[in-house]
């Protein structure tokens, strides 16, 4: 447990592009400010027009793209406590079953094979972590893929179970339906994008006769996947895009 006194400021931070197309880490941090503002921990975002780090300040950075690395930096520079929840998972399947390119691809095997058999390899990611006085894993398989490809001792990685809103537990589906009128479904949310898959549930799915919801918008850079996509779904898929949380 870190205790601050009230002078000290408590940063979160996430690279610079990553609320043009929020996801599952962006509602991390916004969720984690919000319950922790809750119990009276103020929580500030960092804004680099107008905050000046200070020694004994602590900054939380979320996600692992390697744009808060120097950020990250600066911060130990000052003095500061650093927590990075990198939020990751790499295996071999992904590398070699996702449809991108022939060279991308190939790209996502040669990295998890120096993470595999080579991970004293120096890396952004690597660097991040190292520098983290506290690195939070949502689950003890996350925190070992840490440990192995990243070599963080043990010490350091701290498991952070994620949570969910309390209105969840009695929400059920009245709303949805009367909107737009589906029943007996498959559902799939996330950001359209080759890690997450969609395309292969959508030729899955054209085997069935079960309606497919898909919930989402494309990643920036992956538009053509998201073409795809919507180009193979049969009449019992259906794109709502992304909706409000």
């Amino acid at each position: 447990m870190i205790h601050l006194p009230p002078e000290k400021k408590i940063y979160y931070y996430v690279y610079p592009s990553a609320f043009q197309n929020p996801g599952g880490g962006e509602v991390v941090l916004i969720k984690t400010k919000e319950y922790l503002e809750k119990i009276g921990v103020p929580i500030k975002l960092f804004n680099q027009w107008e905050d000046k780090f200070k020694k004994g300040d602590l900054l939380h950075v979320f996600g692992s793209v390697k744009e808060a690395l120097g950020l990250m930096e600066t911060a130990k520079s000052k003095g500061m406590t650093i927590i990075h929840s990198p939020i990751i998972w790499y295996n071999w399947q992904s590398s070699l079953k996702i449809p991108y390119s022939p060279k991308e691809r190939m790209l996502c095997v040669i990295r998890q094979a120096a993470k595999t058999f080579f991970p004293m390899i120096s890396s952004d990611r690597k660097r991040m972590m190292k520098l983290a006085d506290f690195v939070l894993a949502s689950s003890q398989m996350e925190a070992r893929q840490i440990e192995r490809y990243f070599l963080i001792p043990k010490e350091r990685i701290h498991i952070t179970h994620y949570g969910a809103d309390d209105r969840y537990e009695s929400a059920d589906g009245k709303l949805f339906i009367q909107k737009y009128g589906f029943t007996d479904f498959v559902l799939m949310v996330g950001r359209v994008e080759p890690r997450k898959n969609q395309l292969n549930l959508i030729r899955a799915m054209k085997r069935l006769n079960d309606k497919l919801i898909i919930i989402g918008s494309p990643l920036p850079h992956h538009e053509d996947y998201y073409k795809q996509c919507q180009a193979e779904a049969g009449p019992n898929v259906h794109f709502l895009g992304p909706l409000p949380t």
